[in-house]
């Protein structure tokens, strides 16, 4: 049985490898200014900031979702 919780981790996990191995090759094969290459760089770490803050409220919903069915299965 598949663990929702896990799905979402797992999913994010491997999203946010693949964005960041996408970006070090786009910033190695394109070449720019130091401050240009410095202000994507920023741009990058505060996309996948957001993006794991959003990864991370997904996965407390989840367990939150499966802590209160676990619940109703006690009652």
């Amino acid at each position: 049985m598949s663990n929702p919780t896990q799905d979402v981790l797992v999913t994010g996990l491997i999203f946010a490898m693949g964005l960041l191995a996408g970006a070090a090759t786009g910033l190695l094969l394109a070449p720019n200014s130091g401050s240009h290459t410095r202000r994507q760089l920023r741009s990058l770490a505060d996309d996948i900031g957001e993006h794991a803050s959003r990864i991370a409220e997904e996965a407390s919903e989840a367990v939150n979702e499966m802590f209160e069915h676990g619940r109703c299965l006690t009652r």
